[in-house]
């Protein structure tokens, strides 16, 4: 039997209105198998580029206070349901997502690579697979009804196949490269389409290297913008569970 771990994405976001946010942690636990640790970002310069008003000083603080309280308190009494109430404004934890796993220095490095990717060297990133493969993983362990078979019917009686296809939603996986960025306009309008013609909530994961100020990468966000399809960056992946 496999184990379960519980972890909660820590998300930085400087403006609620605008719905914008940067991962900066992420805390794992499994208190069966008496496991607790929360790991937080060292790229203090992409957060610095996605808020220049932040004091990082500030940041880099708060965040190892939150990383000394966790190792301290007490196996018994700790409840990452209850610990990540606390925090509810500019910082705070998304919900507590499951994972299932068999060994969980894999597991906790492939959500790290997930959730804090741009931690990681080029070289040390995960790859489309690899991340395909955990996000199925997550799928599986939060989703109570079964998966179907990646291939939908079109409205035209076309086979569309999808990544992953439940009974609530579709998910189309994009790993966008900055060098050939153009050719994805054209596959974001065919996913829109697909998406208006789909009963189920549809959406366009994607990964994207660069800083999001690509006037190319903007056009295929403004593909997205009104559309049934939603358009979501891979590590906010969990926000799809959240609506399933």
């Amino acid at each position: 039997m496999k184990n379960i771990l519980k972890y909660s994405v820590l998300r930085y976001v400087p403006h609620i209105d605008s719905g914008e946010s940067i991962n900066i942690g992420i805390l794992i636990s499994d208190i069966d198998n008496k496991y607790k640790e929360f790991y937080y970002t060292s790229n203090l310069s992409r957060i610095k580029s996605f808020d220049d008003e932040i004091n990082i000083r500030r940041l880099k603080s708060y965040l190892n206070s939150i990383d000394k309280d966790v190792k301290i308190l007490d196996f018994n009494k700790f409840n990452i349901d209850d610990y990540i109430k606390f925090y509810i404004n500019s910082i705070n934890f998304a919900d507590v997502t499951l994972l299932k796993y068999d060994n969980i220095k894999n597991a906790v490095l492939s959500l790290k690579k997930l959730y804090l990717r741009y931690d990681f060297d080029k070289k040390n990133r995960s790859t489309k697979s690899e991340d395909k493969k955990l996000l199925l993983n997550i799928v599986k362990s939060n989703y109570k009804k079964d998966l179907l078979n990646n291939k939908v019917i079109g409205k035209y009686s076309e086979d569309i196949t999808y990544d992953i296809v439940t009974n609530d939603f579709c998910v189309k996986f994009f790993d966008i490269k900055n060098k050939n960025i153009s050719t994805f306009i054209n596959q974001a309008k065919i996913w829109m389409v697909n998406g208006e013609n789909e009963k189920r909530k549809s959406y366009v994961v994607y990964r994207y290297e660069e800083i999001n100020n690509n006037s190319k990468f903007n056009i295929i966000g403004n593909i997205f913008k009104d559309s049934k399809t939603k358009f979501i960056e891979m590590s906010e992946f969990d926000k799809i569970l959240k609506k399933a």
